[in-house]
């Protein structure tokens, strides 16, 4: 049993930093591929956890806690990424609004 959960909480870590990675790659290039990759990976985790924390007591999750540690610092480092790029994000989508109606403008004349 505890083996099982502490798979299941490796699983849960590395898919956290698969996350990260694939973040930083999106930074790098504002894909829809990329885009789709953290969609796809964000999903993968969620179910994880989901599992993780419906499956077992608390009292065998305690036994980890450095882990779970773990994921909970690996979470606040994903909230503060998503975030950021949520910012560029609608900055992108604003300055594209504004050319859109300036071009809308010149070619109105």
């Amino acid at each position: 049993m505890s083996s099982e959960l502490q798979q299941q909480i490796e699983l849960s870590i590395e898919q956290s930093n698969q996350l990260l990675d694939a973040f930083e790659q999106f930074h790098l290039d504002n894909s829809d591929e990329n885009l789709e990759k953290i969609n796809s990976l964000s999903a993968q985790r969620d179910i994880a956890l989901r599992e993780l924390f419906s499956q077992h007591q608390p009292q065998a999750l305690g036994l980890f806690s450095q882990q779970l540690k773990t994921i909970g610092e690996l979470d606040k480092q994903l909230l503060s990424i998503a975030n950021a790029q949520k910012s560029n994000l609608v900055k992108k989508v604003l300055k594209q609004k504004k050319n859109t109606k300036a071009t809308n403008a010149y070619l109105s004349k």
